[in-house]
């Protein structure tokens, strides 16, 4: 049974771009674990009008819901950005335009063939 996400993913992605302590790693508010908790409830009620009037269950399955699709989004966009010149001719990942802010934070590491990474993991959800 597959899970359907109810939200706009490039609306998730604005939002997100535009909770940096969420993505990039290289600003200060990046290590800071209040002020990321506080983005992502942040993020919640954008997309959930009355999200902290929920109890925490119903908060915590949003939070994963949101979390969870964020992380594949980011990953697959990672993934895309592997694909190594000589292979062949593959689709730009659908939303690689939305997602470019990322590639501030993607680590490329040219002595193992060109692989990309983002080290950060996405924490679990805590209403």
């Amino acid at each position: 049974m597959s899970r359907i996400f109810k939200y706009d993913v490039v609306t998730l992605i604005e939002a997100i771009e535009n909770k940096p302590c969420l993505w990039d790693k290289t600003a200060d508010c990046f290590k800071d674990k209040i002020e990321k908790e506080k983005a992502w409830k942040d993020v919640c009620a954008f997309f959930e009008e009355d999200f902290l009037e929920k109890d925490k269950k119903e908060q915590h399955k949003i939070g994963e819901a949101i979390r969870g699709k964020w992380q594949n989004i980011r990953d697959s966009f990672v993934k895309s950005l592997k694909k190594k010149f000589g292979q062949a001719t593959t689709k730009k990942y659908m939303y690689h335009d939305n997602l470019t802010f990322l590639l501030k934070v993607v680590q490329s590491d040219d002595t193992s063939g060109g692989s990309c990474q983002f080290s950060e993991v996405v924490p679990e959800w805590k209403p």
